[in-house]
C-alpha cells in the first residue's frame, strides 16, 4: 500500500508540474497533510488520476480525460465533483463549437456509469440507493446541516480546553476552520482575476472555482467542518496559486483549449515585490509548511487523530 501511494504521489506531482510548474509540485509534496499521500489512503491514487485528467483536458485529449476520471471515480466519491468541474470547463471554453462541446460532455458519461455501478453494487448489498450517504451520516455525523449551523457546531470543538482527554483534537479542528477559509480564498482567486491577469485577457476560471467551491460547499453542509484538511490535497488550484504568489507570476491555472488562461504558465510575469523580500517570504513559507507537515506526520504515526 505504501509503495502504491508513493508511485501515485510521483504521478500526481508530475501532473502538478504540468499544471503549475515545479513550485506547485514542490508545495503539493510538502503540504501539511502530505502524510496521507505516502500511507495506504486514497488521496494519492485519486490525485494522480484527477490531476492528470485535468491536464489532459487542457491538452484537449478527452478520451483520456474520460478514462482517468473514471479511474478517479473508483477511488473517491469526489470523482463526482471532478465530473461536474470538467463539465463547467466544457461549457465555459471559448472558441469551441457546440458540437465539440457536446461530444466532450458525452464522453463523461463513462465515469458517471462507473459511479452508477458502485451505487448499484451498494444497493445489492443493502437494498438502499442511499447506502453511501447513510453510512456517512451514521458513522461520521455527516447528515445535512446548513452552513451556519455547521460553523456553530465546529466552534465548541476549537475552543481552548475542548477534548481534555485528546488535546490534539481541538488543534485539528482549528485546522479544519483554516482550511475552509483557504478554500474560500482559492475560489475568490479563481473568480476574481487580478488587474495584471485582466490586462492579459484572462477571465474568471470557472472550472477551477467549481472544483474547489463544490467541495467547500459539501463540507459546509456536514454537521461540522470535518476532513477538510485532507481535502486540501485535492485542490490543485491552491498549490498553483501559492506557486504563482511565491514566484511573482500572474498567470492562472488554465481552463482548457480555447482559453487564454490555459496558455503557457511560465510566460510573462509581473513582479511588484522586491526579489530579496519575495525569496525571504518563500523560504519562510516553505519552513512553516514543512513544520506543519512534520507535525501532522507525528500525529498520524503516534496514533492521534490527524483528520
Amino acid at each position: 500500500g505504501v509503495l502504491l501511494s508513493l508511485l501515485c504521489s510521483t504521478a500526481a506531482a508530475a501532473a502538478m508540474y504540468r499544471l503549475g510548474g515545479p513550485w506547485a509540485a514542490v508545495l503539493w509534496l510538502f503540504a501539511p497533510t502530505a502524510v496521507f499521500t505516502v500511507v495506504p489512503y486514497t488521496e494519492s491514487l485519486f490525485c494522480a488520476a484527477a490531476f492528470w485528467a485535468w491536464e489532459r483536458a487542457r491538452a484537449d485529449r478527452w478520451v483520456a480525460v474520460a478514462v482517468l476520471t473514471a479511474v478517479a471515480c473508483t477511488v473517491r466519491v469526489s470523482g463526482l465533483f471532478l465530473i461536474g468541474a470538467l463539465l463547467v470547463m466544457i461549457v465555459t471554453s471559448r472558441g469551441v463549437p457546440l458540437r465539440d462541446k457536446a461530444q466532450r460532455a458525452a464522453l463523461l458519461a463513462f465515469p458517471v456509469f462507473v459511479l452508477g455501478l458502485f451505487a448499484t453494487y451498494l444497493h445489492g448489498l443493502t437494498g438502499s440507493w442511499t447506502a453511501w450517504y447513510h453510512a456517512q451520516s451514521t458513522g461520521w455525523v455527516r447528515g445535512f446541516t446548513w452552513p451556519w449551523d455547521s460553523f456553530r457546531n465546529t466552534l465548541p470543538a476549537i475552543a481552548p480546553g475542548a477534548y481534555a482527554d485528546h488535546p490534539w483534537w481541538a488543534a485539528v479542528f482549528r485546522g479544519e476552520m483554516v482550511s475552509m477559509v483557504v478554500g474560500l480564498l482559492v475560489v475568490l482567486w479563481c473568480l476574481v482575476p487580478t488587474r495584471a491577469r485582466r490586462a492579459r485577457g484572462q477571465r474568471p476560471q470557472w472550472a477551477e472555482a467549481s472544483w474547489v467551491g463544490v467541495q467547500v460547499l459539501a463540507f459546509s453542509l456536514s454537521y461540522w467542518f470535518f476532513s477538510v484538511n485532507r481535502a486540501t490535497l485535492l485542490w490543485f488550484p491552491l498549490w498553483v496559486m501559492l506557486a504563482r504568489w511565491g514566484s511573482g507570476r500572474v498567470s492562472g491555472v488554465g481552463s482548457g483549449t480555447g482559453d487564454p488562461a490555459g496558455s503557457d504558465l511560465s510566460s510573462a510575469t509581473t513582479r511588484t515585490v522586491p526579489r530579496s523580500l519575495r525569496r525571504g517570504l518563500v523560504i519562510a513559507g516553505l519552513g512553516v509548511e514543512t513544520a506543519l507537515m512534520l507535525g501532522w506526520s507525528w500525529l498520524f504515526f503516534t496514533g492521534h487523530w490527524a483528520g
